[in-house]
C-alpha cells in the first residue's frame, strides 16, 4: 500500500486534476480534499500554498462511517 500511496502523492503534485485521482473537498470540511489512491483506498490531504500536508490514507468505508 505504500508504493501506491507515493504514487498517489507524485500523481497529486504533478497534476491534481488528473481524472483518475478523483479529487474533491471532503463533504462538510473547510480545505481537506479527497484523493483516490484505488478503488477501495483514499488519501485525505490539505493544501498550503505549494505544500500538501497529507491527513490520512485508509480505505474508502472509513471515511464514508467517520
Amino acid at each position: 500500500m505504500r508504493d501506491a500511496v507515493m504514487r498517489t502523492i507524485a500523481k497529486l503534485d504533478e497534476d491534481p486534476k488528473r481524472p483518475g485521482l478523483r479529487v474533491h473537498q471532503v463533504e462538510g470540511t473547510h480545505g481537506v480534499w479527497e484523493a483516490s489512491i484505488d478503488d477501495a483506498n483514499r488519501l485525505t490531504f490539505e493544501r498550503e500554498g505549494d505544500l500538501l500536508i497529507i491527513l490520512n490514507s485508509c480505505n474508502h468505508h472509513i471515511l464514508r462511517n467517520a
